[in-house]
């Protein structure tokens, strides 16, 4: 859906059609997830990697189902925008150690500058950060390429790279 550029228009009907739908695989997906808990609770196994990929998939499905509804998408997306480049920039400094401006000048995606002084910043990144000074026309792709810079070379399991990952799926949604 994300990055095709087409824009799929649905008829009323079609739109009903297709919320009953997303509404009944998200009713089996929670009753399969309520069923893996109950059976792995008895067999003493956790596995949360499992109930958290689960999760991904029922917020995907809200996502599109709000989608099909309508409402403010600039609004929504750049707020998401917002919470995508915090969580990106939160789990790269968890699982690295690194700072923002390392962020910016490994992903090649920011420009960095340094001062006389030595004092590095990233100025562009910084205004993705608070929703009162994100561009008037934000490059979304670059909300979107962060964020795939950062859980390509971070590998370690947190519940932030989870968070990220299904912040990131609804911002594609739109």
């Amino acid at each position: 859906m994300a990055g095709t550029g087409k824009q799929i228009v649905l008829t009323y009907r079609q739109a009903l059609a297709l919320l009953g739908e997303l509404d009944r695989v998200g009713k089996r997906l929670r009753s399969l997830e309520e069923c893996l808990r109950g059976l792995m609770s008895r067999a003493g196994l956790k596995d949360p990697a499992l109930l958290e990929q689960l999760e991904l998939i029922d917020i995907e499905l809200q996502q599109i189902g709000n989608c099909l509804m309508g409402g403010d998408k600039n609004g929504e997306r750049s707020v998401i925008a917002v919470e995508v480049m915090n969580l990106a920039l939160d789990y790269w400094t968890e699982s690295t150690g690194k700072t923002k401006f390392e962020l910016a000048s490994e992903s090649m995606l920011w420009k960095v500058y340094t001062n006389h002084d030595g004092w590095e910043r990233a100025q562009t990144l910084d205004k993705y950060l608070e929703l009162w000074s994100l561009p008037k026309n934000p490059r979304w792709k670059k909300v979107s390429e962060t964020a795939d810079f950062v859980l390509a070379n971070c590998d370690r399991r947190s519940p932030l790279r989870v968070t990220l990952q299904s912040c990131l799926s609804r911002f594609r949604i739109f």
